[in-house]
């Protein structure tokens, strides 16, 4: 019979990483084995709850005698935190590779420029409100060169080329959510060249325009030549001409942020099918996809489904008021993966689903995926598919901006809002601009001592889309 103190070290690291934080404590005091196996686990992400804890661990760092900060690579304080408390671990934790500061509204360039020199291994980083400067990021660029993983979420006196010292970190996730500092000329410029993005964030920043999500499409492809001027080209230059079409050809087939798997803005009018068709052609591996406020309609939706339908597992179109029901269920059936999808504010009446049972309220908020099972096994026929349409135009007409406005029908029966090419689908603009100016919208967000907005914006109405992004963005399995 094999006893535990006979077991190697090696082993019963192995053991003691599948027991809870809890029980790590109990198994530190067994004996001399198992707490040399258990201490690095114990400390690799040390439990912070609130103030007492803090200084309890940072004394017991003081006073151990082995370096036991050296075992730390993750810290997460979901509690208002001070420099000097941060410096505090920093001074141990000098192999650490994560830290997330969910409230940073007392965090400032004093500590976050020494994390920069003190934890050059840190892969990830999450502030949220921090009261940060340009000086910080720019060190964080030029010494912590592993960074995969960067959040700076709210942090109000950052500069449109915050990204720029981040050029040659290998960043996979990015959050730049309610920052107001985004621009096209610098900061989506720089967002381009990180190639290995696959989580992308950019909810109530305000300044997501069309000019911006432009940015993100592949380059135009260079006009043909005419076939007379080919037929006069001599021999000589053909291989010149025959390289030079192959260049083009990489250059107009080049993607930016070619692996991104999830994006999620907060959109403007003028962010229409016109934008948005393109970029879903563009980005194939899409699986989570959330376009909140934003003038689509059908037209995107049936693209989903011909580009995306394998891949599509989350769809949030949080107040995107142009889509309909018809479109919805067609979405549904094409995309087989589909689990979740976000239809807050989106108008749609509730009757217009008959699979979902037991919600109240007179327009659907959100189809989980005992719903979505449930339409995909109840196909539609002629006289459901009329019905669904018919509701939905007698729905359409309570949005009508000005009474004065014709409509016009497709053929289906539904209300085409974006009938006309030529104005690049902004018939909505005024129902879009009083949606997006609403100043009514008084849900808080989870973090209740966020840093108030600069200025004299008190409240920009999007607090309800940022509560349904965190939702869906924590929510890996999206179990609704």
């Amino acid at each position: 019979m094999i006893h535990l103190d006979h077991l190697p070290v090696e082993l019963l690291s192995l053991i003691v990483t599948n027991i809870d934080h809890k029980g790590l404590y109990h198994c530190a005091l067994v004996n001399k084995q198992l707490h040399a196996a258990t201490i690095p686990v114990l400390w690799r992400s040390p439990k912070v709850d609130d103030g007492s804890s803090i200084l309890r661990i940072t004394k017991g760092l003081s006073l151990a005698r082995s370096s036991l900060g050296l075992y730390i690579r993750k810290l997460c304080f979901d509690k208002e935190l001070l420099d000097s408390a941060l410096l505090l671990f920093l001074d141990h934790a000098t192999l650490l590779e994560e830290l997330t500061i969910l409230h940073a509204e007392l965090i400032s360039d004093k500590s976050i420029q020494q994390l920069s020199r003190r934890c050059p291994q840190l892969k990830k980083l999450r502030l949220y409100n921090a009261n940060i400067t340009h000086r910080s990021v720019h060190y964080l660029g030029q010494r912590c060169h592993h960074l995969r993983e960067l959040a700076l979420k709210g942090c109000h006196r950052l500069l449109p080329i915050t990204l720029l010292p981040f050029a040659d970190c290998p960043l996979e996730y990015l959050d730049l959510s309610e920052c107001r500092w985004l621009t096209v000329e610098d900061t989506a410029l720089d967002l381009v060249q990180f190639n290995r993005l696959t989580h992308l964030e950019l909810v109530c920043c305000r300044t997501i325009n069309l000019k911006f999500i432009q940015q993100l499409l592949p380059p135009p492809s260079p006009p043909s030549l005419d076939g007379s001027i080919q037929s006069s080209l001599s021999s000589s230059s053909t291989t010149t001409t025959t390289t030079t079409n192959v260049n083009a050809t990489t250059i107009s087939t080049s993607t930016p942020l070619p692996l991104l798997t999830y994006f999620a803005i907060t959109g403007t009018p003028d962010i229409n099918d016109h934008v948005i068709t393109p970029f879903i052609k563009s980005h194939t591996a899409l699986e989570s996809l959330h376009l909140l406020k934003c003038s689509i309609t059908d037209a995107t939706l049936d693209t989903i489904s011909t580009y995306l339908p394998t891949t599509i597992h989350a769809l949030g179109l949080f107040g995107c008021e142009n889509i309909t029901s018809h479109a919805v269920r067609k979405l549904i059936r094409a995309c087989p993966h589909l689990l979740m999808i976000g239809l807050e504010n989106c108008l749609l009446p509730l009757h217009a689903f008959p699979e979902v049972t037991g919600r109240d309220g007179r327009y659907v908020q959100i189809l989980g995926y005992a719903d979505i099972m449930a339409i995909r096994s109840n196909p539609d026929t002629t006289t459901t598919t009329t019905t669904n349409s018919t509701v939905e135009e007698e729905e359409g007409i309570m949005h009508i901006n000005d009474g004065d406005n014709d409509m016009d029908m497709d053929d289906d029966g539904n209300n085409n809002n974006n009938n006309d090419d030529d104005d690049d689908g902004n018939d909505n603009d005024n129902d879009m601009n009083m949606d997006a100016g609403n100043d009514d919208m008084n849900h808080n967000l989870e973090q209740t001592t966020a840093v108030p907005p600069q200025g004299n914006e008190i409240n920009d109405g999007m607090d309800e889309v940022r509560a349904l992004v965190l939702s869906l963005a924590d929510n890996t399995h999206y179990s609704i």
